[in-house]
């Protein structure tokens, strides 16, 4: 349906991150109806090529801004929230 719109959708894919989100950029003229993008990054040696840079501008192409970072308390992780600004 058109007008359905998500609120929050949460990409946790153990270092495959990039990917989903290069697959998500190439639908349909990658008009996403979420309101929130959550996505775990994570600093150890396991996700050294994580490509964050690239991420970061895909989703900045869709539309998306980073408006927040959550740091994990004692982990090596933390959250990035990027708000979609074509869905209102």
């Amino acid at each position: 349906h058109p007008d359905v719109v998500f609120d929050v959708l949460k990409i946790d894919v153990e270092g495959h991150e990039f990917n989903c989100v290069k697959g998500m950029s190439t639908m349909a003229d990658a008009r996403i109806p979420v309101r929130f993008i959550q996505l775990e990054r994570q600093k150890t040696d396991m996700y050294k090529d994580i490509k964050a840079d690239e991420i970061d501008e895909l989703l900045k192409d869709m539309g998306f801004v980073l408006t927040r970072e959550i740091r994990h308390g004692f982990a090596k992780y933390y959250e990035r929230i990027y708000t979609n600004t074509r869905v209102s």
